[in-house]
């Protein structure tokens, strides 16, 4: 009982909250996540990005086409601990001048909005590429000198001169 107050006491002394959907739903409305406009149709957008999540080990993914957002749930399946290994996170794809322009919201630990925009990245590139997406995640693109403004853009390593370096 004693290790449970002093884990609970721990958590709220460094901010530690739950990750929620409605955290998502928020951080969209104030014009929050990061977004990135493709050179792809909507629609194939949208296809790419339910894969990525797909590939990223989402749950169920509800797809919202009226409002042109989906939003799912992502497990760490290799978490050490119980706290951080959940996500939610949620995609918005819109039409946009040369493509669509791709919305990822995330609130919670165990994915991050610049993974998601590497894998779309990703497989655009195999769709550039005359190949079909793979339905098993492909091996992930190289994460040293990910373009970067802060700390916060790095999903692994720290934001130097612009890039995350390990």
């Amino acid at each position: 009982m004693l290790k449970l107050i002093a884990v609970a006491g721990l958590c709220l002394s460094a901010g530690c909250r739950t990750p929620t959907m409605g955290a998502v739903l928020q951080e969209k409305s104030r014009g929050g996540g990061s977004s990135r406009v493709y050179r792809t149709s909507p629609k194939q957008a949208w296809e790419i990005a339910l894969q990525v999540l797909r590939w990223e080990g989402a749950g169920t993914i509800e797809e919202h086409h009226e409002g042109q957002f989906m939003l799912t749930t992502i497990y760490d399946r290799y978490a050490a601990s119980a706290i951080g290994p959940m996500s939610y996170a949620g995609v918005w794809v819109e039409p946009a001048s040369g493509g669509a322009e791709v919305t990822c919201v995330v609130d919670g630990q165990s994915f991050t909005e610049a993974r998601f925009h590497r894998r779309f990245a990703q497989a655009v590139a195999f769709l550039e590429g005359g190949k079909p997406l793979p339905l098993a995640a492909p091996r992930e693109p190289p994460e040293d000198l990910q373009p970067c403004a802060s700390a916060s853009d790095c999903e692994i390593g720290v934001c130097v001169e612009g890039r995350c370096r390990r």
